[in-house]
């Protein structure tokens, strides 16, 4: 009986011990699928300030003359002119005024492009400076952002609106060269 007592009371406390792990240990909302809030927002609709030219001057696919830019915390996410959405996030605010960036989707002819760079802010415009990235080539991006929504603002419930946070020393990102021939 002493035994069997033993048997029941160890299942149970490990019956028990499972319950406990399993209903603390699956967040739902996990790191991974969180928002790191930033002090500055990027959001906006982004083309080259010559409507001549395009966002991104070569791809190997369509050319892309706009990308519309919507953030939430650090999270982004951009669609393109062809309609090709891109998600990645904001790297690092580098002062108040400008962050990098780094954006992850496909060209239209289906291979895998990344948009790296940075963005600065000057009130209710802002400029981005970056790289579009294939297997096979690579490209300039500059454009200008058309509409107000990028202001920096510091009153507003937006999650995307909270006091500065200038680097956060996660050292995720390297400092991009210098593109030749950007305006």
């Amino acid at each position: 009986m002493n035994l069997r007592w033993q048997t029941e009371g160890y299942g149970m406390a490990t019956g028990l011990m499972l319950v406990f792990v399993f209903l603390t240990g699956c967040d739902i909302d996990s790191a991974e699928s969180g928002a790191r809030n930033v002090g500055l927002r990027i959001g906006g609709f982004y083309q080259h300030s010559d409507p001549e030219n395009f966002l991104v001057q070569q791809t190997s696919g369509e050319p892309i003359s706009s990308l519309n830019l919507r953030q939430a915390g650090d999270q982004l996410e951009a669609i393109d002119s062809n309609g090709i959405v891109f998600n990645g996030t904001i790297g690092r605010v580098i002062d108040t005024h400008s962050a990098t960036f780094n954006v992850e989707g496909r060209s239209t002819s289906g291979a895998d492009a990344t948009i790296s760079g940075t963005i600065t802010v000057d009130g209710a415009s802002a400029v981005m400076l970056g790289t579009w990235i294939e297997p096979t080539l690579t490209s300039p991006v500059f454009g200008v952002a058309t509409t107000p929504t990028n202001a920096v603002s510091s009153a507003s419930t937006n999650t995307t609106d909270v006091s500065s946070s200038p680097d956060r020393g996660d050292d995720t990102d390297s400092d991009l060269p210098p593109l030749p021939g950007l305006p």
